[in-house]
C-alpha cells in the first residue's frame, strides 16, 4: 500500500506501537520517538529511505497530532 493509503487507515495508537528498526532510535515505538525526539519523526517521513511506507504514513500521523496539540 501506498504512505497515503495506510495514512488513512492506521490509528494513532497503531502508530506509536510500530517499532523503528534502524538508525539511533533503533528499538523505539514510534510513541517513544514521539515522547523522546519529536524531530525524528519528520525524518522518518519525508526524509528517510530506509523507512517503510507504514513507518513513514505513522511518522506523518503523529506530527499531524504534535501539530494540533501544539496549536491547541
Amino acid at each position: 500500500m501506498t504512505v497515503e493509503e495506510i495514512r488513512q487507515r492506521i490509528t494513532s495508537e497503531q502508530a506509536k506501537s510500530l517499532v523503528v528498526t534502524f538508525g539511533p532510535n533503533k528499538g523505539w515505538t514510534l510513541g517513544q520517538v514521539l515522547e523522546r525526539r519529536p524531530s525524528s519523526l519528520r525524518f522518518y517521513a519525508l526524509v528517510s529511505t530506509d523507512a517503510s511506507n507504514a513507518m513513514k504514513a505513522g511518522s506523518l500521523l503523529l506530527l499531524d497530532e504534535l501539530k494540533q496539540m501544539r496549536a491547541g
